[in-house]
């Protein structure tokens, strides 16, 4: 293999490697696994605050649906702090529900958003991504 091929092979695995990072002017989350947990399914959020501030406080209220579409829980999710720039990971257990029940998790709305000057940025520059198999958005 010649040195240009290489050094190619080289720039593109440490693309791979690198970590995603937000867009500018957006928050992101990413529904990024789901794991069978002993009181229901343990889901890992992966988010991203890529606003101009941070935020003190971040809560959404979620909605499961099952494989039919049909509603079977409402529940607030508290992200806490989400400093600017910063990734953080947070696991949640949504009691009473096995993972393979869950066909979609919706946010529905923000229950809170402390710190931002208007706190509609929070859902309104929300981007939302799912590695899990389970639809995840607004």
């Amino acid at each position: 293999m010649n040195r240009s091929c290489l050094a190619l092979a080289v720039a593109a695995l440490a693309a791979m490697a690198a970590p995603v990072q937000a867009q500018t002017g957006t928050l992101s989350l990413d529904l990024n696994a789901t794991e069978a947990a002993e009181n229901g399914c343990r889901a890992t959020f992966v988010g991203q605050n890529g606003l101009d501030a941070p935020i003190e406080r971040l809560s959404f209220e979620v909605v499961l649906f099952d494989g039919q579409g049909l509603v079977t829980r409402m529940l607030a999710l508290d992200f806490g702090e989400m400093a600017t720039g910063r990734t953080k990971v947070l696991q949640f257990t949504l009691p009473g529900e096995g993972c393979q029940d869950i066909g979609r998790v919706l946010i529905n709305d923000v229950a809170a958003c402390e710190g931002p000057e208007d706190a509609s940025i929070c859902l309104d520059a929300l981007t939302t991504e799912s590695r899990s198999g389970i639809t995840f958005g607004l």
